[in-house]
């Protein structure tokens, strides 16, 4: 049985907070996503986000930045413009 895989939008937090933590549930929707049960969508501006914090406040796990992104399958959306007028 095929089931039609979730597309769950991940913000800046989600990732870092991922990154930070191996037991909440920023972790298991990583976790969720590395498995292929979920597609992770980002949009640009939360990558650079991402990265910007993860310098600033957590700058020895820059480099599990870069292997997050190689490993897990995500998906560049832009947003739409009624996301950009909200």
């Amino acid at each position: 049985m095929y089931m039609k895989q979730i597309k769950a939008f991940l913000d800046s937090s989600v990732i870092i907070a991922g990154l930070a933590s191996k037991r909440g549930g920023s972790q298991k929707v990583l976790v969720l996503a590395e498995l292929n049960i979920i597609t992770p969508c980002i949009c640009e501006d939360a990558v650079k986000e991402v990265f910007r914090n993860v310098q600033k406040k957590l700058p020895g796990a820059v480099a599990h930045v870069y292997t997050l992104f190689k490993r897990l399958p995500f998906k560049i959306i832009a947003p739409t413009q009624e996301d950009i007028e909200q």
